[in-house]
Protein backbone atom coordinates (compact mmCIF):
# COMPACT_ATOMS: atom_id res chain seq x y z
CA UNK A 1 0.00 0.00 0.00
CA UNK A 2 2.56 2.51 0.70
CA UNK A 3 4.22 2.46 -3.16
CA UNK A 4 0.97 2.59 -4.21
CA UNK A 5 0.68 6.55 -5.29
CA UNK A 6 4.12 5.93 -6.70
CA UNK A 7 2.85 2.76 -8.94
CA UNK A 8 -0.30 4.41 -10.25
CA UNK A 9 2.13 7.31 -11.43
CA UNK A 10 4.48 5.09 -13.47
CA UNK A 11 1.37 3.48 -15.02
CA UNK A 12 -0.27 6.59 -15.70
CA UNK A 13 2.90 7.83 -17.26
CA UNK A 14 4.38 4.86 -18.48
CA UNK A 15 0.71 4.10 -20.72
CA UNK A 16 0.11 7.83 -21.11
CA UNK A 17 -3.26 7.67 -18.90
CA UNK A 18 -3.70 4.57 -20.54
CA UNK A 19 -3.38 5.47 -23.80
CA UNK A 20 -0.50 3.83 -24.89
CA UNK A 21 0.07 -0.05 -24.18
CA UNK A 22 2.16 -0.74 -26.18
CA UNK A 23 4.48 -4.00 -25.63
CA UNK A 24 2.14 -4.48 -22.72
CA UNK A 25 -1.04 -5.30 -24.36
CA UNK A 26 -1.83 -8.76 -23.27
CA UNK A 27 -0.57 -8.32 -19.58
CA UNK A 28 -1.76 -4.98 -18.59
CA UNK A 29 -5.55 -5.99 -18.22
CA UNK A 30 -4.95 -8.59 -16.17
CA UNK A 31 -2.33 -6.72 -13.74
CA UNK A 32 -4.60 -3.88 -12.94
CA UNK A 33 -7.82 -6.09 -12.31
CA UNK A 34 -5.61 -8.18 -9.66
CA UNK A 35 -4.02 -4.77 -8.55
CA UNK A 36 -7.68 -3.00 -7.86
CA UNK A 37 -8.81 -4.00 -4.46
CA UNK A 38 -4.85 -2.62 -2.96
CA UNK A 39 -5.69 0.73 -5.01
CA UNK A 40 -9.48 0.70 -3.68
CA UNK A 41 -8.27 0.72 -0.13
CA UNK A 42 -5.89 3.54 -0.38
CA UNK A 43 -6.82 7.45 -1.48
CA UNK A 44 -6.19 6.76 -5.06
CA UNK A 45 -9.15 4.81 -6.36
CA UNK A 46 -10.81 8.03 -8.06
CA UNK A 47 -7.33 8.22 -9.92
CA UNK A 48 -7.21 4.53 -10.67
CA UNK A 49 -10.68 4.64 -11.90
CA UNK A 50 -9.19 7.35 -14.20
CA UNK A 51 -6.67 5.10 -15.54
CA UNK A 52 -9.12 2.55 -16.20
CA UNK A 53 -11.37 4.65 -18.18
CA UNK A 54 -8.40 5.50 -20.28
CA UNK A 55 -7.62 2.14 -21.06
CA UNK A 56 -11.03 1.49 -22.09
CA UNK A 57 -11.26 3.81 -24.32
CA UNK A 58 -8.47 3.64 -26.38
CA UNK A 59 -7.84 0.35 -25.86
CA UNK A 60 -10.95 -1.85 -25.20
CA UNK A 61 -9.84 -4.34 -27.49
CA UNK A 62 -6.73 -5.35 -25.91
CA UNK A 63 -8.84 -5.99 -22.54
CA UNK A 64 -10.15 -9.92 -22.59
CA UNK A 65 -14.08 -10.32 -21.34
CA UNK A 66 -13.51 -12.21 -18.45
CA UNK A 67 -11.09 -9.02 -17.28
CA UNK A 68 -13.52 -6.11 -17.94
CA UNK A 69 -16.40 -8.36 -15.64
CA UNK A 70 -14.06 -8.18 -12.78
CA UNK A 71 -13.27 -4.60 -13.58
CA UNK A 72 -17.04 -3.84 -14.08
CA UNK A 73 -18.03 -6.15 -10.89
CA UNK A 74 -15.07 -4.65 -8.32
CA UNK A 75 -16.07 -1.06 -9.70
CA UNK A 76 -19.82 -1.12 -9.06
CA UNK A 77 -19.29 -3.41 -5.74
CA UNK A 78 -16.93 -0.28 -4.22
CA UNK A 79 -19.33 2.16 -5.41
CA UNK A 80 -21.86 0.31 -3.76
CA UNK A 81 -20.23 0.27 -0.53
CA UNK A 82 -18.70 3.98 -0.67
CA UNK A 83 -19.75 7.17 0.91
CA UNK A 84 -17.02 9.02 -1.41
CA UNK A 85 -19.32 10.97 -4.24
CA UNK A 86 -16.56 11.51 -6.57
CA UNK A 87 -15.73 7.52 -6.74
CA UNK A 88 -19.28 7.13 -7.56
CA UNK A 89 -18.92 9.78 -10.06
CA UNK A 90 -16.11 7.98 -11.39
CA UNK A 91 -17.48 4.93 -11.60
CA UNK A 92 -20.46 6.17 -13.82
CA UNK A 93 -17.66 7.36 -16.23
CA UNK A 94 -15.94 4.03 -16.21
CA UNK A 95 -19.41 1.93 -16.85
CA UNK A 96 -19.64 4.81 -19.83
CA UNK A 97 -16.60 4.19 -21.06
CA UNK A 98 -17.75 0.51 -21.03
CA UNK A 99 -20.66 0.41 -23.01
CA UNK A 100 -19.54 3.27 -25.21
CA UNK A 101 -16.17 1.99 -26.37
CA UNK A 102 -16.71 -2.20 -25.43
CA UNK A 103 -19.53 -4.12 -24.67
CA UNK A 104 -20.77 -4.49 -21.21
CA UNK A 105 -20.52 -8.21 -20.35
CA UNK A 106 -24.12 -10.13 -19.84
CA UNK A 107 -21.87 -11.45 -16.34
CA UNK A 108 -21.46 -8.13 -14.74
CA UNK A 109 -24.74 -7.21 -16.19
CA UNK A 110 -26.64 -7.59 -12.51
CA UNK A 111 -23.14 -5.36 -11.06
CA UNK A 112 -24.23 -2.40 -13.61
CA UNK A 113 -28.16 -2.73 -12.79
CA UNK A 114 -27.52 -2.93 -9.37
CA UNK A 115 -25.29 0.38 -9.51
CA UNK A 116 -27.27 1.87 -11.47
CA UNK A 117 -30.49 1.78 -9.40
CA UNK A 118 -28.71 2.92 -6.47
CA UNK A 119 -27.64 5.89 -8.29
CA UNK A 120 -30.82 6.97 -9.38
CA UNK A 121 -31.35 7.61 -5.71
CA UNK A 122 -28.15 9.73 -4.96
CA UNK A 123 -30.11 13.25 -6.55
CA UNK A 124 -26.34 14.49 -7.89
CA UNK A 125 -26.46 11.26 -10.00
CA UNK A 126 -29.85 11.00 -11.54
CA UNK A 127 -29.37 12.31 -15.07
CA UNK A 128 -25.87 10.70 -15.49
CA UNK A 129 -27.27 6.79 -14.41
CA UNK A 130 -30.10 7.90 -16.95
CA UNK A 131 -27.44 8.64 -19.75
CA UNK A 132 -25.25 5.53 -18.92
CA UNK A 133 -28.33 3.19 -19.16
CA UNK A 134 -29.65 5.00 -22.37
CA UNK A 135 -26.28 4.35 -23.75
CA UNK A 136 -25.72 0.19 -22.26
CA UNK A 137 -29.67 -0.23 -23.98
CA UNK A 138 -28.69 1.08 -27.54
CA UNK A 139 -25.84 -1.48 -28.07
CA UNK A 140 -25.62 -3.91 -28.76
CA UNK A 141 -29.07 -5.40 -29.59
CA UNK A 142 -28.69 -8.14 -27.47
CA UNK A 143 -27.84 -5.59 -24.19
CA UNK A 144 -31.60 -4.52 -25.07
CA UNK A 145 -33.11 -7.75 -24.46
CA UNK A 146 -31.10 -8.63 -21.60
CA UNK A 147 -32.42 -5.12 -19.95
CA UNK A 148 -35.65 -6.13 -20.61
CA UNK A 149 -35.79 -9.12 -18.66
CA UNK A 150 -34.61 -7.89 -15.77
Amino acid sequence: KEDTAFRLLMLQVLTKSGRDIQYMEDKIGPFLLSWMPQVFSTDRATEFLTLLIGLIHYNATYIDEDVLTGIVQLTCGEARGTKYLDFIEKSLDLLSAVVCYSSLPIDALQAFITIVCHTLNIERFIERSLEVVFKASSHPPGMQCHLHHV
